[in-house]
């Protein structure tokens, strides 16, 4: 998140495009991890992995040239698997 909000000055890094981009793929990815007898540790992550995505989603909601649909897709995980 840094790197993009900061993209001016870090010579675009990383773009509002890419953030957006590794945001969605990390949830995708996180609800493949097998948990099994570590539920602990899932919902600590869980909890972490929601947190830092609603900040790029804050984040991406103010830029323009991120897609709107993957906004959604974005909005839509963290709505039906990352419930507090």
């Amino acid at each position: 998140m840094t790197a993009c909000l900061h993209s001016a000055t870090l010579e675009n890094l990383i773009t509002a495009e890419e953030l957006a981009e590794i945001t969605w793929a990390a949830l995708r990815q996180f609800q493949i991890i097998d948990f099994k007898g570590k539920e602990a540790s899932k919902m600590r992550l869980r909890a972490q992995y929601r947190e830092d995505a609603e900040e790029s989603l804050k984040l991406l909601t103010k830029k323009p040239s991120v897609p709107q649909e993957v906004l959604r897709k974005i909005r839509s995980i963290l709505d039906e698997k990352f419930q507090q």
